[in-house]
């Protein structure tokens, strides 16, 4: 299964970031289902503990998803995969709640 390398390595990613735990994690379904498994052996490997939370970046309340569940869950920060509608999202909600925030850029696979 071919992945981005640099979306597969989320963990790489976040400490390079130096984002801290818990991390959440957003990206589209299509990608989250294509890389999932690669972010938690990346996650594992840098001993980093994280969420993720699948978003539909058509949605006009996306980045109130993303504020919504990055309060409820206490994170230190976001770190946003995918194509430039997720990342913009990810960055108005991290801006709001002033919280670190990286991206990744990932492709869909469709």
């Amino acid at each position: 299964m071919p992945t981005d390398p640099d979306a597969s390595d989320i963990g790489g990613a976040a400490r390079a970031a130096d984002l801290a735990e818990p991390l959440l994690i957003v990206a589209e379904g299509e990608v989250v289902g294509r890389l999932a498994p690669a972010w938690a052996d990346s996650c594992q490997r840098h001993h980093l503990s994280y969420r993720v939370l699948v978003v539909d970046p058509s949605c006009s309340w996306v980045t109130e998803d993303i504020r919504v569940e990055a309060t409820a869950a206490a994170v230190g920060g976001i770190l946003a995969v995918g194509a430039p509608p997720v990342l913009a999202a990810a960055t108005a909600a991290a801006q709001e709640l002033r919280l670190p925030m990286a991206a990744v850029a990932a492709g869909s696979q469709r």
